[in-house]
């Protein structure tokens, strides 16, 4: 009789080590939950602070080729980004209340609701009993789902990023001309590398140009041209 009073004991006082620990579990559990989904705040505010812009500048060029394929990509990414908004904010508080009423099964309807993937028909799935199991269901399924969310919204930005860029770059200011550098004084060489002038030419009249025309090909740099026939340039004409 001894011995079954001493056996029922340290059967209940294990069960009691055993409940006090999943309970542990279970807190732990929900305190990552809860935080990984409110970290995700940080990670919806990046998206919000890109793509804030980006309705008025699609609208501005809706006429172009490609504009109702650019709103409807952009109106695509601003639902997905609700739909994260709504999941941060709301499962925390699902996940609270299923455990505050000890009910597995809600965890589970709430980890069903996040599953991305459809599950099989007649796939057997054991019903829910373990509230720390169900809770992790829970959090993968949401991990998942905002990830996808996540990587989904980035990628359709950048589609109308790039179609932005494209549009407006058609129709920005026209590039400003080359300023010409004024005329340092410096002797200037021939195109071919020959030997700079003695003095820098004047310019020619009526040109109203710092500089003077290229040498004719041939003409050697710093010395007159050679005088062609029957010209009188550089020397008397042939009496």
């Amino acid at each position: 009789m001894k011995k079954l009073a001493r056996t029922l004991v340290l059967a209940l006082a294990v069960s009691s080590v055993v409940g006090c620990a999943k309970a542990s579990d279970l807190a732990a559990k929900q305190q990552e939950t809860v935080a990984y989904a409110k970290s995700y705040n940080a990670r919806l505010a990046e998206l919000f602070q890109r793509g804030k812009d980006y309705p008025a500048r699609v609208d501005d060029l809706a006429s172009e080729l490609g504009g109702a394929e650019a709103r409807t990509t952009l109106a695509s990414a601003s639902t997905i980004y609700r739909s994260m908004k709504v999941l941060v904010d709301s499962v925390p508080g699902q996940i609270e209340a299923a455990i505050k009423a000890g009910k597995p099964e809600e965890l589970r309807k709430i980890a069903t609701s996040l599953d991305v993937h459809t599950t099989p028909p007649n796939t057997a799935v054991a019903p829910p009993t373990d509230m720390v199991v169900e809770l992790q269901r829970v959090m993968d399924n949401l991990n998942a789902r905002l990830e996808d969310g996540y990587i989904e919204s980035n990628a359709k930005l950048d589609a109308v990023e790039a179609w932005l860029y494209r549009m407006e770059g058609r129709h920005g200011a026209e590039p400003a001309p080359v300023a010409h550098p004024a005329p340092t004084g410096k002797p200037a060489e021939d195109d071919r590398g020959g030997e700079p002038d003695d003095k820098a030419e004047a310019p020619e009249a009526g040109t109203g140009s710092g500089s003077g025309p290229a040498p004719a090909p041939g003409a050697g740099a710093g010395s007159a041209a050679p005088p062609a026939a029957g010209s009188a340039a550089g020397s008397a004409a042939p009496r």
